[in-house]
């Protein structure tokens, strides 16, 4: 369950569009007082913050030392690369470069 929200990043604009839509479908009840619907928006918003503190703060992830794999990707062979989330490998095939006449 650790992994599910590694992806929320791609659900940033998803959450701009309804948090939006929900300003306006309040900002409608009340048409005479537009900042209403702002203030409660904004409380809503701060409530979830509040109680989803530990989604907001995250360790980081490991430090898969990407620099010394890459490295040995100039010679020719098969490779793994391990990248996060922790357990994931990338298989890459070198091939040898051919010598131009």
């Amino acid at each position: 369950m650790a992994q599910f929200m590694i992806g929320d990043r791609y659900f940033y604009l998803p959450k701009i569009a309804w948090w939006w839509m929900v300003w306006h479908v309040v900002a409608m009840i009340d048409r005479q007082r537009p900042y209403m619907a702002t203030l409660l928006v904004s409380a809503g918003l701060i409530l979830v913050a509040a109680l989803n503190t530990s989604h907001l703060r995250r360790p980081a992830l490991v430090d898969m030392h990407w620099r010394e794999n890459v490295t040995q990707l100039d010679a020719p062979g098969s490779y793994v690369v391990p990248f996060n989330p922790g357990g994931w490998n990338l298989l890459i095939e070198v091939r040898a470069k051919k010598e131009e006449p």
